[in-house]
């Protein structure tokens, strides 16, 4: 069993010996999700942020999972990235990372071949006399860089500042089959104040405000408001000048997100050439009850190893322990490895494996490989890109619930593997996108493809053009159908208009009612202005069996 989940961590281990030398390590560039649409989502930052076509990025889940995606679309504040997993639809809000070369932040030095020389005074002009240079060049020679002897600043002698984002978002549903409707609102606030004690650390605030309202036509209307403390936190070190960090409060593991959020205290070291170790202790907050809150604790520890400062080459293994009650819980044990060179082919994969003893039914004793991603691909110049991916999923065996009980048979044989590849070709203002995948679980299996095409500057600058057809097959329902969107950028907007037919068939019914045809149109508005302003309109209408449904979202956001 051991064998099915090693493999990709021992292939990963043998490219060591391809990775170059790097001289700084890779910089971590965070945005946010403003608009998201199924296989794309606008994020918040763009070419000038360092971003470029084909760069990988991590959705990350608040839970601690990932999606990976990459961005097919740039512009110099703004991004759109395709999430690997077709099935993955980014929320507004959602947090993004991108880990991109220090090389591509660095100043260069203009080189000036030969000595420039003071065109003379005009005749009659005299010119002032200038003072001799006082500073000394501290040793510094022609052969060194240009602020090779300039001191960096410390952490705790930079100014304070605030940096961070507030949002809102409006999104309102309804439907004619029952006259239900339902209404969301959120209003959050996700910030870091800088040195705010003048000791170089760093304070974070993530907090958010729901309120939902259902009606429906009898007396069951429901409405009900929540407040989330995704973030509460004061980190200090982890920098050049302190290998160790600490953070405290309540926060997402920073090494091992996998571990999900804590309540405690997380502890890490940078080692020499890129690597660290760490440890947390603390309690596992609930999300949807306080009755519960307390209840459950962890004690975790991981080490990563780096081929050197770049972390092209990265692999990890942590151990976390739950306790429910003070009484043991869960073992989880995740492996993550990492190839990341630039413009070449790149692997990642992570995989959570539980550990069993035998009074744990209905489980099988010893060790089940609960959850694993696998992906790799590359990009090339000029927009060429391929990806292969692979899922697995199944339920984990815990005392602790944080949603919906799971039956026994689900926790014994309920899983979801799934395969795909997507592959995108550029053509000067020509594109094509193609995507395919197979997929299984406990009661059936099937497959998906689709195919896209896309076309810039179709009718006049800025314009975006992009016609797909797409097939899902199942063991009880075949889908298939086609969609088509028309939009634009320029300035500080986009804008997109798009239809979708769509059939349905289900296997098991008369001739007169297997098939369920629905249409669906759209429209998207963007707006960004470069003082951190970012507005989102969405709009979109469904028919489907003599009934419509409609919906309107809104999101709100102001960075600084």
């Amino acid at each position: 069993m051991l064998q099915r989940w090693i493999g990709p961590w021992a292939t990963l281990a043998v490219l060591a010996s391809a990775v170059h030398a790097q001289d700084a390590a890779p910089v971590l560039v965070e945005m946010r999700v403003v608009a998201a649409a199924p296989r794309r989502a606008t994020v918040d930052r763009g070419a000038l942020d360092g971003l470029e076509v084909g760069d990988r990025v991590t959705f990350r889940l608040r839970d601690g999972g990932e999606r990976t995606g990459r961005v097919v679309e740039l512009s110099e504040r703004t991004a759109v990235v395709e999430p690997t997993d077709a099935a993955f639809v980014a929320i507004a809000g959602m947090r993004v990372e991108a880990r991109l070369p220090a090389a591509r932040f660095e100043l260069v030095e203009e080189v000036i071949e030969e000595p420039l020389t003071p065109e003379p005074a005009a005749e009659g002009v005299e010119l002032p006399e200038r003072p001799p240079w006082q500073r000394p060049d501290d040793g510094w020679t022609d052969s060194m860089p240009l602020l090779a002897k300039v001191r960096p600043f410390r952490p705790e002698e930079r100014e304070r500042q605030l940096v961070g984002r507030a949002w809102t978002s409006l999104d309102h549903f309804a439907s004619t089959e029952g006259d239900r409707s339902d209404t969301l609102v959120r209003v959050g606030f996700d910030a870091e104040l800088l040195n705010p004690f003048s000791q170089g650390g760093r304070l974070a605030l993530d907090v958010e405000w729901n309120r939902r309202e259902t009606d429906v036509p009898d007396d069951d209307d429901d409405s009900r408001s929540d407040l989330r403390l995704d973030r509460l936190s004061y980190a200090w070190g982890g920098h050049r000048f302190a290998r160790d960090r600490i953070e405290i409060g309540r926060f997402l593991h920073s090494e091992f997100p996998e571990f999900g959020v804590i309540d405690g205290v997380e502890w890490s070291r940078r080692l020499g050439g890129g690597g660290s170790l760490g440890a947390s202790l603390g309690f596992m907050p609930e999300w949807d009850t306080l009755d519960e809150e307390g209840r459950d604790q962890e004690v975790a520890a991981w080490y990563l190893w780096a081929a050197d400062e770049s972390e092209v080459l990265a692999l990890g293994a942590g151990y976390q322990k739950t306790f429910r009650d003070l009484d043991a819980d869960r073992d989880l044990v995740v492996l993550k490895a990492a190839y990341l060179p630039l413009r070449a082919w790149t692997a990642q994969a992570t995989a959570w494996v539980d550990f069993y003893s035998a009074g744990d039914d209905p489980k099988a004793s010893g060790p089940e490989l609960t959850q694993a991603w696998f992906t790799t691909g590359r990009a090339w110049e000029g927009g060429h890109s391929l990806d292969l991916s692979y899922r697995h999923l199944a339920f984990a065996l815990t005392d602790r619930q944080e949603f919906l009980p799971v039956a026994q048979a689900q926790l014994a044989d309920d899983r979801y593997d799934r395969a795909a590849v997507t592959a995108r070709q550029r053509f000067g203002h020509v594109g094509l996108r193609e995507e395919a995948g197979v997929w299984s679980d406990e009661d059936e299996e099937g497959f998906d493809a689709e195919l896209a095409f896309l076309v810039d500057d179709l009718l006049y600058d800025g314009a975006l053009f992009e016609a797909a057809g797409f097939v899902t097959q199942g063991r009880f329902t075949e889908l298939a159908g086609w969609r088509a969107a028309l939009g634009g950028r320029g300035g500080v907007a986009t804008w997109r208009l798009g239809y979708e037919f769509v059939v349905n068939r289900y296997e098991g019914f008369s001739a007169d009612n297997d098939d369920l045809p629905h249409h669906r149109a759209t429209g998207d508005l963007d707006w960004f202005t470069a003082s951190g302003w970012s507005l989102t309109l969405h709009g979109e209408t469904l028919l489907y069996d003599q009934e419509t449904g409609w919906a309107a979202s809104l999101y709100l956001q102001r960075s600084f």
